[in-house]
């Protein structure tokens, strides 16, 4: 009852129950008791909940010193139930009101973190739910420490930026991290997810405020941007500010970045389709490579044929659409039905979406991204009864450098039969009808782009 009522925001009536169930389960059951010690610790944890006060906070800690006391008498130091319960006091040390707060709470707040992370993953594993329960609220306190340091500088030397900016990636690592297991374990819109991928966005949000702010600190590579100010890019606005940040990050050092790494040959500043980097869509599109049971769904491009090709992914991720066995989900093919549109065309700025016309203009680039539409509808149209209708039909992108492979693909999608991997896949895929109307507005505003060739 008082667990019913404390879900219902009722909680001064929850924390008198849950008083009256201390009280009688000791008297009854005696102060080592397993119900005992669950009742001191789901006081706790309510005490915890109801907001920054010196008295609860205190009451709180003795409560759930007193559950683990009693679980390390009674099951062991190293038992789940204890481990738990000292990740909860963790947590509630790294929440400690203002007037509270201080290095050595911190400091004690971060060896519980510590014990009962370690433990958690050598009990159960990393991706259990109770571990990444653990984890992000040590990910957590790290970055309350972080803030309390910060707010006993009068004044921030540029040593205390970069020492901000190291501490804010090594709290997004571990929250990336938690939210990647959490949703292959619970799926993206479970709360737990959701809440470790809002801290995750403050945390870039702050990051990216931060290097704005500093003149001595700036991103290494595209890449490093990327995945520090957009863990997402399956929307259209996540579009829009990809391709604003490209411009100012300079389309031409990203063409630098690309041939430096032998993505794109420097002399010809076309698709490398060499062995290394192996790009098997680039060597498709060259000839250099085939797939031979895919000869005959060429001719249903029609008179796109010249311009595109309709490629597959490896026999064994078709065959493994459903699985959600994590060695599959991210590999596995997205739908029973999933093909991919590739372009011939291998010159750098149609490697991906992100540069669509910031070289041929962007009046050519919406023109390759419609023709893309409408060479993949017609082949699905000539594709009898295996597709649905085209309503049906997904058709996605992935932006550099979200992409696994770095030529520019076009992921064909079957809507009424979607695997495990497409919910994986959620964050980075972006509807080409998004990407296509992301262009249409910069040429609308008359954006200025770059003349790199």
């Amino acid at each position: 009852l008082a667990v019913t009522l404390q879900k219902a925001g009722k909680n001064e009536e929850a924390l008198k129950i849950h008083r009256d169930c201390l009280n009688r389960r000791t008297k009854l059951l005696g102060a080592l008791h397993a119900d005992s010690l669950q009742s001191a610790s789901n006081l706790a944890v309510l005490l915890g909940q109801m907001g920054p006060s010196p008295e609860r906070f205190k009451e709180a800690r003795t409560l759930f010193e007193r559950a683990i006391s009693g679980r390390e008498q009674t099951v062991g130091a190293d038992h789940v139930s204890t481990l738990y319960t000292v990740s909860s006091l963790a947590r509630l040390l790294s929440q400690a009101p203002g007037s509270l707060a201080s290095d050595q709470l911190f400091a004690t707040a971060e060896s519980l973190h510590e014990r009962a992370v370690l433990g958690l993953i050598k009990q159960l594993h990393e991706a259990h739910p109770l571990t990444l329960s653990a984890m992000h609220s040590q990910a957590s306190n790290w970055l309350a420490q972080l803030e309390f340091h910060m707010s006993k500088q009068i004044l921030q030397t540029e040593s205390d930026e970069i020492h901000e900016q190291v501490a804010l990636k090594k709290v997004m690592e571990q929250y990336r991290k938690v939210a990647d297991l959490r949703t292959e374990k619970l799926g993206r819109q479970h709360p737990d997810t959701v809440a470790t991928e809002l801290a995750l966005r403050e945390c870039t949000r702050r990051l990216r405020s931060r290097r704005i702010q500093s003149k001595g600190v700036a991103y290494s590579s595209w890449t490093e941007l990327c995945h520090e100010e957009m863990e997402q890019l399956n929307t259209r606005d996540n579009f829009t500010h990809a391709r604003m940040r490209l411009r100012q990050y300079g389309v031409e050092k990203l063409l630098d970045e690309l041939a430096g790494q032998s993505i794109v040959d420097a002399q010809t500043k076309m698709l490398s389709t060499g062995m290394t980097p192996f790009n098997i869509f680039a060597r498709l599109a060259a000839g250099v490579f085939s797939q031979p049971n895919m000869a005959e769904e060429q001719p249903k491009l029609g008179r796109f044929r010249d311009k595109f090709m309709v490629v597959c992914n490896r026999p064994e991720c078709d065959e493994q659409w459903e699985s959600s066995d994590p060695m599959w989900c991210g590999k596995a093919s997205m739908s029973k039905n999933h093909r991919m549109l590739i372009l011939k065309d291998l010159h750098w700025e149609w490697f991906n979406a992100l540069t669509f016309g910031y070289v041929s203009g962007l009046k050519a680039g919406i023109a390759l991204l419609k023709d893309a539409r409408e060479a993949a509808h017609l082949w699905v149209s000539a594709g009898g009864e295996a597709w649905p209708p085209l309503d049906r039909v997904g058709l996605f992108v992935q932006v550099y450098s979200h992409c696994s492979i770095n030529a520019f693909h076009l992921h064909i999608v079957d809507l009424d039969n979607l695997g495990p991997t497409f919910e994986k896949m959620a964050y980075k895929n972006l509807r080409l009808e998004d990407a296509i109307s992301v262009l249409e507005e910069e040429e609308k505003q008359g954006t200025v782009i770059s003349t790199a060739s």
